[in-house]
């Protein structure tokens, strides 16, 4: 199966140890299981191979601006907050998130899988 034509159905959150950095296997992540309008309405994230990159700063200024949302119910507040206290939990200096396939979420692989693809 072509790379494009997977469902891009998680949300995958990368703790990357620098801005350069891009994640590889072994990179700390995240993987929610979240429908891509959910995702969309909290994080507007792209599809791998696009990364959404942060520093720590910039990322927690997003979460914050995101959880001021007055339309987000308890739901998506539930994921927004299990986002925070997984990454406040690590050492990393940037964020990166996308949309990936469930086959290969959170290993690292789907920015290098889609760029060769």
């Amino acid at each position: 199966m072509d790379f494009f034509d997977q469902n891009f159905d998680k949300l995958v959150f990368y703790a990357l140890e620098g801005y350069n950095d891009e994640p590889v296997p072994k990179t700390p992540s995240l993987v929610l299981p979240v429908a891509k309008e959910v995702a969309n309405r909290l994080f507007s994230p792209d599809s791998a191979p696009y990364l959404t990159l942060l520093d720590r700063d910039q990322f927690f200024e997003e979460l914050a601006r995101v959880q001021a949302k007055k339309s987000l119910g308890p739901e998506e507040r539930a994921v927004v907050d299990s986002v925070r206290q997984w990454f406040q939990g690590l050492p990393a200096k940037a964020c990166a998130y996308q949309m990936e396939p469930s086959a290969i979420a959170g290993d690292g692989t789907a920015r290098m899988e889609g760029l060769k693809a």
